[in-house]
């Protein structure tokens, strides 16, 4: 994803999770920026949803979000799993 990415969420959902999580959409957009890996996640509704698995700051962080055009919806974004990070560092760390 580069630059010419828009990006966008609900504003409820993104407090939500904030207090769930602890991770901001607004800094998640900082996952896409960087190297990362993205899989489909699952289909919800007829959409599909995908993962990303990357880095905000220091910290491993996964999001699930869907594609509406050359949108990004930020569905969820929180830690990483252990599983995710390791194939994270497989990719880029060795």
């Amino acid at each position: 994803m580069g630059a010419n990415e828009e990006f966008e969420w609900d504003e409820a959902r993104r407090i939500s999770n904030i207090e769930k999580h602890g991770f901001d959409f607004l800094d998640g957009i900082e996952l896409f920026d960087n190297p990362h890996l993205t899989s489909i996640a699952n289909t919800h509704k007829g959409e599909e949803r995908w993962v990303a698995i990357g880095m905000i700051g220091n910290e491993y962080a996964a999001a699930i979000y869907t594609r509406r055009g050359r949108t990004v919806r930020l569905i969820s974004l929180g830690s990483a799993r252990r599983k995710q990070r390791r194939r994270y560092d497989q990719v880029f760390k060795s």
